[in-house]
């Protein structure tokens, strides 16, 4: 498929190009976009111009947004989006236009314009609501719980990821939808220290994920329960799951993700007693968070505040910069291979 958009995209055959990456949404979706293959798709959108149908620029624009959104960029998807509204606008596409006000207002969010946020989404959700169309009424309601989740209102923002959930239902949604609601609503709930709750969102969002074949959110759910296993202090389980859900999660190559599990490494081994190991993959962690310039996750943040303390006064503070500095230059596939399993590569 790199392959032959790669050759439409040097013959002119533009229309071709963004045809065939925009049909690939739903795996791009569940395995990531190859960071080249988006580079191609985005200069290709913007070469396309009148000479492409509108209706296939919105689609590949909004496609190639997304993509850019999820690996942690911020002027690329939103540019991206920009078009795609303007078009979808034009061409009268009502749930496309929900969508990306949706989206385009989390990312507004993510990047501190919690004003421009805000009059995005309600005007997604006015949209919404006079369309009446549950795919809709779910991409508003997302919408508004993460810009909740984000002002650390977890109790509504879990009430909102429950009602896209239904929504998601209730429109008989594929099962990336599904699982992104699931997963959220056991965010929320890991925020609010409701490890019952948490469990099983993530329980059924790994569930839903395994049987689609979806790459995000088997990694990110797994991540997410060895969090929860973590506060049940059953470091045993904590560490299945981080080793099932990075096997994953780096593969993608989205360094938030990946920094979030190698928090959830450096945690289990603060836990079990190994502070070296932990600051090292604190460090690891630190290097990954900075390249994705992306807000940490609520409970993450808590958790590594709850056992990061106790690490340095055990190291002091000085071998704990040391190390932590070791871990910084670890290569991302070296830190993955300590995390997976200190013990074996302190010896």
């Amino acid at each position: 498929m790199r392959g032959a958009v790669r050759w439409s995209f040097e013959e002119g055959e533009l229309d071709t190009a963004l045809a065939i990456f925009a049909s690939l949404e739903r795996f791009w979706s569940a395995r990531g976009c190859p960071a080249d293959l988006l580079a191609l798709a985005d200069t290709a959108v913007e070469q396309a111009g009148e000479s492409v149908d509108a209706g296939l620029r919105a689609r590949a624009a909004w496609v190639a947004g997304f993509q850019a959104a999820r690996a942690g960029e911020y002027e690329r998807p939103a540019r991206l989006y920009e078009q795609s509204l303007g078009l979808f606008r034009r061409l009268g596409k009502d749930f496309e236009v929900v969508r990306c006000l949706s989206e385009l207002a989390i990312l507004r969010q993510e990047h501190g314009l919690g004003a421009e946020a805000s009059a995005l989404a309600e005007e997604a959700l006015t949209l919404a609501q006079a369309l009446g169309e549950p795919r809709a009424v779910a991409a508003a309601a997302t919408c508004l719980a993460t810009l909740a989740y984000f002002n650390s209102d977890f109790a509504r923002a879990a009430e909102l990821y429950e009602e896209a959930l239904r929504a998601n239902r209730e429109a008989g949604a594929v099962p990336a939808p599904i699982a992104s609601s699931l997963y959220n609503i056991g965010l929320a709930a890991r925020a609010l220290g409701d490890r019952d709750r948490a469990e099983r969102a993530l329980r059924e969002a790994l569930e839903v994920a395994t049987e689609a074949g979806n790459a995000v959110f088997i990694g990110n759910s797994a991540v997410g329960l060895g969090y929860v296993m973590l506060a049940r202090r059953d470091s045993v389980s904590a560490r299945s799951f981080l080793r099932q859900g990075l096997d994953v999660v780096v593969q993608l190559g989205n360094p938030g993700w990946t920094g979030s599990a190698f928090n959830l490494a450096a945690t289990i081994c603060a836990a079990e007693g190994d502070d070296p190991s932990a600051a090292r993959l604190w460090g690891a962690a630190d290097a990954l968070l900075e390249i994705a310039e992306s807000p940490v996750e609520a409970d993450d943040e808590r958790v590594r505040k709850a056992f990061e303390p106790s690490t340095r006064s055990a190291l002091g503070a000085s071998r704990f910069a040391s190390l932590a500095e070791e871990g910084r230059r670890l290569p991302v596939e070296e830190a993955v291979r300590f995390a997976m399993d200190p013990q074996n590569e302190e010896s």
